[in-house]
């Protein structure tokens, strides 16, 4: 699940990749 801009269940930012 990486898209950018989404929030993470850390609650950072992840790039897309």
């Amino acid at each position: 699940m990486c898209r950018t801009g989404t929030r993470t269940g850390t609650g950072t930012r992840t790039p897309h990749s």
